[in-house]
């Protein structure tokens, strides 16, 4: 239910509990005001032929009837000309036509009491609503001549008169006076009613829909609402109040929006940082574990040749032998160093998989590094009399950290150099364009198979055409693959069983 329709209710219920008391009292007013009315009528009349007995009484000279007889007809001319009419009446009877009626008999008896005067309101099915009135009729002097036989002495209550007032045209008269009275109370409630309900609904609910209003803009986070009420009284105090507020809730939202923000970034800063130090911890872990089984699968094979020779130069029967002494020390020898190359190959592949050192790019010329890592393999060159060209311009250079360079750049070389045959031919490359520099190392070896070209990069594998001809570790694709992935470039490598092997890297100039 809205405000104004409890108001209304509320004011009419109380207004209500107020007039209807005073409805009450004027009602009550009202009627003992028609009864004084019909009284002071009925009084009038009762002296008016109390007088007219009196001087008929104190005329008998001139008038012929007794005061009795004169009254009697007097009733009749009343009753023909007036909407009034009397009896008089006795309980010592002279004329039976004079009896008492029951009203008449019990005033007589309250007269007897000491009362002086005695009316009710009777409803006559004929008549309606009547006012009866009566009052007794005492002895005077003037009476003596005719009552004197009866025993009556001055004072004595001879009867009474009683009168009868017809009321019904002065209820009327009141019940049209209550109609109007009653109409122009509505008329007055209704318009007092209209005209607070206006006043009300103008200089307090008009306002209170405005904050309630700008209160559901809050609730949808709308902070920019004012309600700029101007009224001088409460209802501005009130609106001032709220703006306040509406303010004050936004500036607070704003600071708890920005602690939650930071808080937020706090939390995600510092899981991310766990995050990265837990992923520090797997892979150093990882490392470690891949170290101990690379160095568990590569040390095996030397370690038993060296432990094999080492048992052999203890043993007293070969002691005296320098031919055996000097193949025991080469074996060892040899088998240390596949152990120390094994171990460099190991640390160079977790460094490039798991070290998250920062790399130190820096302009390289790529002809001068070539040449520098290719004179590293100037023996195994020669040995297997290989025509090595190299055909880059001596104005390219690279953007790259030197140390995976090297890495990247001695193994190429290497695997070339390796599975080279005899009098092959290696073509070391590199030309550029607007995108990118693409390097080239080509050897005309003994290729590899076409179904295992997806497996070179894995770990420890080695080619079934190599594995029992060539020695190695199975980690020199790995390494070059790790190094262009850490550099960010890519890598293809084309294959021939028996013709040739090319590996292709694209770097980028940028």
């Amino acid at each position: 239910m809205t405000l104004i329709k409890k108001f209304v209710i509320y004011l009419s219920i109380v207004t209500i509990l107020i007039i209807s008391p005073l409805i009450m009292i004027i009602w009550h007013y009202q009627k003992e005001l028609l009864l004084n009315q019909a009284k002071i009528q009925a009084e009038t009349l009762f002296k008016m032929i109390v007088i007219t007995r009196q001087w008929v009484a104190e005329n008998r000279g001139r008038v012929e009837p007794v005061p009795a007889v004169a009254t009697k007809e007097i009733s009749e001319y009343a009753k023909k000309m007036a909407n009034f009419k009397f009896h008089i009446t006795s309980d010592i009877l002279v004329n039976p036509e004079n009896a008492p009626d029951e009203f008449e008999k019990k005033a007589l008896k309250y007269f007897k009491e000491g009362e002086k005067e005695f009316s009710e309101i009777i409803e006559y099915p004929n008549a309606g609503t009547v006012f009866r009135y009566m009052a007794p009729l005492h002895i005077n002097e003037s009476c003596m001549s005719c009552h004197y036989y009866q025993g009556y002495k001055i004072g004595d209550i001879r009867g009474g008169i009683s009168v009868f007032i017809p009321i019904n045209s002065l209820k009327d008269t009141i019940l049209l006076n209550n109609k109007m009275f009653y109409m122009f109370g509505f008329i007055t409630f209704t318009s007092i009613i209209l005209t607070v309900t206006i006043l009300v609904n103008n200089l307090v609910l008009r306002h209170i829909k405005t904050l309630a209003d700008a209160s559901n803009e809050v609730i949808k986070n709308n902070y920019n609402v004012k309600t700029e009420i101007k009224t001088g009284d409460e209802i501005e105090s009130l609106s001032m109040a709220f703006d306040k507020m509406v303010n004050t809730i936004a500036r607070n939202e704003d600071l708890l929006k920005a602690k939650l923000k930071e808080a937020i970034s706090n939390y995600v800063a510092t899981y991310e940082e766990l995050k990265n130090k837990n992923e520090k911890l797997l892979s150093l872990n990882k490392m470690k574990t891949d170290i101990i089984d690379t160095m568990a699968h590569d040390f095996r094979t030397p370690m038993t040749k060296i432990l094999s020779y080492s048992e052999m130069l203890k043993d007293p029967k070969f002691m005296s032998d320098p031919l055996v002494i000097e193949r025991a020390i080469s074996v060892i020898y040899n088998n240390i160093n596949i152990m120390k190359n094994s171990l460099d190959q190991i640390l160079i592949l977790s460094k490039l998989e798991y070290s998250d050192i920062a790399l130190e790019f820096e302009e390289i010329s790529l002809r001068d590094f070539v040449i520098y890592i290719v004179s590293l393999f100037d023996k195994e060159i020669d040995d297997k009399r290989l025509n090595l060209t190299i055909d880059i311009d001596d104005n390219l250079t690279v953007k790259a950290d030197r140390n995976i360079l090297n890495s990247l750049i001695k193994n190429l070389i290497s695997n070339a150099i390796k599975y080279s045959k005899i009098d092959g031919e290696i073509i070391i490359s590199a030309r550029s364009n607007t995108e990118e520099v693409i390097f080239e190392v080509y050897d005309s070896g003994i290729g590899i198979k076409s179904d295992e070209l997806d497996k070179i990069f894995n770990r420890f594998f080695r080619g079934s055409n190599v594995k029992n001809s060539f020695q190695g570790t199975g980690l020199g694709m790995s390494i070059i693959y790790q190094a262009t992935r850490r550099l960010g470039w890519d890598i293809r490598v084309e294959s021939e069983e028996g013709v040739y092997t090319k590996v292709t890297l694209f770097i980028p100039i940028d």
